[in-house]
């Protein structure tokens, strides 16, 4: 047991001490209602045998009055316990189905993940093939490799992930690492800003903004006022370029690592699952910690 706990990340861990609150809850409210239920039935019963003696008839009122009461509550209980189970598990969409009914429900024959094999060395087309959380992690390796001790810190796939880099010797914070997967968009001018204000509670720290994209032109000016290296999707090859042919195999290997092309939950740290809306309509990723987590991002289909 204590293995398993050790293996599990601290949102796994967060997430499961949830779940077991949660339903430790409920039972309790299952149990008070049932024990409620119980107690009235006695006491009616009671009732009954108490109004066939007369100096015991205006006691037994008494009895007729709490029983009552007490299975209305009982009842009340029971109700709300089972609207409670009703809300927690609604089906807004399906879980996991075969892919030949994904293609009915929607009716797009190609409607699948967009899966690109493994390519044979770095360049573009890496970007497109992983997800957000192993462009992070092929970050924390580059760097990890110039010299660093890293920490990451999830964020969010629309955000990216924070690394800190730390000298291998005292352990002194040196930087700031803003790791930020963007396909489509270049980066904004609030992306910067946020990565400056948190380089400010940290002083003397200084920043890196690595993504897979390109900067907006007012968001790289505001790299250069405030001392924000910038690496774009071709300078951050061109840095990959320049490791040993080992360390570029390395960082391919952690590009393509597991299930490279199927998105991790930004909340839970865990992998997310195909999903097909109960209505119909396009393909999506949902968390697998579903319903406690109704995370979703967009699936790109071929």
């Amino acid at each position: 047991m204590a293995a398993k706990l050790a293996r599990m990340t601290p949102a796994q861990y967060a997430h499961k001490q949830l779940y077991q609150r949660q339903y430790r809850s409920a039972d309790s409210l299952f149990d008070d209602g049932v024990f409620t239920l119980s107690l009235g039935s006695t006491l009616l019963a009671v009732y009954i045998l108490s109004a066939q003696s007369p100096p015991m008839q205006l006691l037994s009122r008494g009895f007729w009055l709490l029983g009552w009461l007490a299975l209305g509550i009982g009842l009340l209980m029971l109700a709300y316990f089972a609207a409670s189970k009703i809300l927690a598990n609604p089906r807004p969409y399906a879980d996991t189905v075969p892919l030949v009914a994904a293609q009915h429900r929607t009716g797009n024959p190609a409607a699948m993940p967009l899966v690109q094999p493994p390519a044979p060395q770095w360049g573009p087309e890496v970007y497109r093939a992983i997800e957000w959380r192993r462009f992070a992690a092929v970050c924390e390796t580059l760097f990890t490799q110039t010299g660093f001790a890293t920490r990451l810190a999830l964020r969010g796939a629309d955000i990216g992930c924070d690394i800190a880099l730390y000298s291998r010797k005292g352990g002194t914070l040196l930087a700031l690492v803003r790791s930020h997967q963007s396909l489509d968009q270049p980066i904004p001018l609030n992306a910067l800003r946020h990565l400056h204000q948190k380089m400010a509670v940290y002083p003397g720290t200084y920043g890196v903004y690595a993504t897979t994209a390109t900067l907006q032109p007012d968001a790289l000016q505001f790299a250069q006022e405030h001392g924000i290296h910038v690496l774009e999707g071709a300078s951050l090859l061109k840095l990959i370029a320049a490791r040993s042919p080992d360390q570029q195999q390395a960082l391919l290997d952690v590009a393509y690592q597991g299930e490279y092309w199927r998105p991790t939950c930004p909340r839970c740290d865990v992998k997310m699952r195909r999903r097909v809306p109960v209505q119909g309509g396009a393909l999506f990723w949902g968390c697998s910690n579903y319903p406690n987590c109704r995370l979703r991002l967009p699936m790109q289909t071929s």
